[in-house]
């Protein structure tokens, strides 16, 4: 499939794998961050997978991210919005201020919650909780 394609030895040995079988989480990192010409392949096989998959049905739930956190120190390249700690922008909700993102996403129908940021056991351990007696 990748023979015609600009393509490093890495990423075609990881694409022509998830054609077959499920993925390491290293691997899926290693994808997570593809620049340049490697991209159009990955793109190329998501899509051929969701086709394999689902077909062209699309379905959804309505659901709820609540970022937690903005400070971050792994800059894994996820997202565009980690602050170091002392960055003025940097914010950590309060209990309050997740309680009302959550109950606001249960009244406008929300039937999942997805809670990131980064790794706090505390803070994660007390925002279930917010969340789950909401």
């Amino acid at each position: 499939m990748f023979d015609k394609l600009p393509i490093s030895s890495k990423t075609e040995k990881i694409l022509t794998k998830s054609l077959d079988e499920p993925i390491s989480a290293e691997d899926a990192n290693y994808l997570i961050n593809i620049k340049g010409s490697d991209l159009y392949p990955l793109l190329a096989t998501a899509d051929y997978l969701r086709q394999e998959i689902a077909g062209n049905n699309v379905t959804f739930i309505n659901n709820c991210n609540i970022n937690f956190t903005n400070i971050c120190t792994v800059r894994c390249g996820f997202c565009a919005f980690g602050k170091d700690a002392d960055d003025p922008e940097a914010y950590i909700l309060d209990d309050e201020a997740i309680l009302k993102k959550s109950s606001g996403a249960v009244d406008k129908g929300a039937h999942e919650f997805c809670v990131m940021g980064e790794f706090y056991l505390m803070q994660m351990l007390n925002i279930m909780n917010i969340c789950f007696n909401c």
